[in-house]
């Protein structure tokens, strides 16, 4: 798996996480909507798997985006991990009106009681987490980009080395026919090979020819 490919599929598990604690503190603001208007539909299991949510979105941001992006992505910008901070930051704010004493079922009951927004807050992480996986992608896409410029480049040196490969073996080729010429009949085979090897030689040309109209078309 590439670099870029790695950075792509990490991109993806930030956005499934990200989402999912998106609707988990949706799930936490309709609850209390709910209790202020005298009704809480949402049961206990549904506020259960919003704190769960909430949680894992948090580890994931805190313990397992940094290690990993330093594995895959050592020279990522400073803004990448300014915006990871403030996203862990608002996850925090939330999680700390969420103490493991609360029990689920009396969880929105608290946060109402404790004056929380929870609105506010999931504008705030709407907001926050649109603009990190933004620049998540577009980092994505300026990994795939500079890769495949040191490819082409790598590709481009091959290429060279190979054409001047070609350029002296025709030279070989020509200077053994001139020595077959000079030995008269009995270099009449000597001559065929350096014909053989001349003819290689204009292959070779044609092909790494080709290779660099291709690389250019990239």
């Amino acid at each position: 798996m590439t670099v870029a490919t790695a950075l792509r599929v990490l991109a993806m598990e930030i956005y499934a996480a990200v989402s999912k604690a998106q609707y988990a503190a949706s799930m936490l603001a309709l609850a209390i909507q709910q209790l202020r208007a005298g009704s809480v539909t949402l049961n206990r299991d549904t506020i259960g798997a919003a704190r769960t949510d909430l949680r894992d979105a948090h580890t994931m941001l805190v313990e397992h985006v940094p290690r990993r992006v330093a594995e895959l992505d050592p020279d990522a910008p400073k803004n990448l991990r300014d915006m990871r901070g403030a996203s862990v930051r608002l996850l925090e704010r939330l999680l700390d009106q969420m103490p493991d004493s609360i029990s689920d079922d009396q969880l929105a009951q608290h946060l109402h009681d404790r004056g929380v927004d929870t609105a506010l807050l999931v504008g705030e992480i709407s907001e926050t987490f649109g603009q990190y996986l933004a620049e998540m992608q577009l980092r994505v896409v300026t990994t795939s980009q500079q890769r495949a410029r040191i490819n082409e480049s790598t590709i481009g040196d091959l290429l060279n080395q190979l054409s001047n490969m070609g350029t002296s073996i025709e030279l070989i080729a020509i200077n053994a026919a001139i020595e077959a010429a000079r030995t008269g009949p009995a270099g009449a085979g000597f001559a065929v090979i350096a014909q053989e090897v001349q003819s290689l030689s204009g292959q070779m040309g044609s092909v790494v020819s080709a290779a660099q109209e291709e690389l250019r078309g990239l």
